[in-house]
Parts: C-alpha cells; sequence; structure tokens
C-alpha cells in the first residue's frame, strides 16, 4: 500500500483549541492535524 500521508508518533494537546494536535508529512510537506471533539 502506497500512503501519501505520513503520521509521526508526535503529538501534544492544545489548551486554546481543546484539541490534540499532530503534524503529518503529505507528499513531502509538513502539516498540522488538530483533532477535537466539538
Amino acid at each position: 500500500m502506497n500512503q501519501a500521508i505520513h503520521f509521526p508518533d508526535l503529538k501534544h494537546w492544545d489548551d486554546e483549541r481543546q484539541s490534540v494536535c499532530f503534524p503529518a508529512l503529505m507528499s513531502g510537506t509538513r502539516v498540522e492535524f488538530q483533532v477535537s471533539a466539538g
């Protein structure tokens, strides 16, 4: 399987946004993802 997005095991909690943030590599470009409950 060829994945275009790679997720490392790095994450942190953002109190201001109330979300978990983590970096990813998408076609060689670093992007930041955020996941929240609401």
